[in-house]
């Protein structure tokens, strides 16, 4: 009963962030736009999930103290290398999703947060 509480408790957050996120695609004029098919070296270590949606709803389950579940998402480690797919804006203000590909991994994309490493190279 307690983790069947949990699992509504997450999708009620998951369905407010995701329609704050909705995701808008950055527009080819974009200066961030010139990332895209590029390759770049994560500095930080990212939570990496095959869905947006996935993405969204595991930001709000870490948000939520002594909730846990299972996602379908992955850690990307400082030092991997990504490819750039997409980037989309995640809100008004500006936060961007990139979606990305592992580049010793060529089956599986994820999406991430689009920190400055990934929008503009260092």
């Amino acid at each position: 009963m307690i983790s069947f509480l949990k699992i509504k408790i997450a999708a009620a957050i998951s369905l407010m962030v995701g329609t704050a996120q909705a995701g808008t695609p950055i527009p080819p004029g974009d200066s961030w736009a010139t990332a895209l098919g590029q390759t770049r070296t994560l500095e930080t270590d990212h939570l990496a999930c095959s869905t947006q949606r996935a993405l969204d709803l595991a930001f709000a389950v870490q948000r939520q103290p002594r909730m846990a579940m299972d996602l379908p998402c992955t850690l990307l480690l400082r030092g991997y290398r990504v490819t750039i797919v997409s980037l989309e804006y995640g809100n008004p203000n500006g936060y961007a999703y990139a979606y990305v590909r592992w580049v010793n991994d060529q089956t599986n994309y994820y999406w991430i947060d689009a920190t400055v490493e990934i929008i503009e190279p260092r």
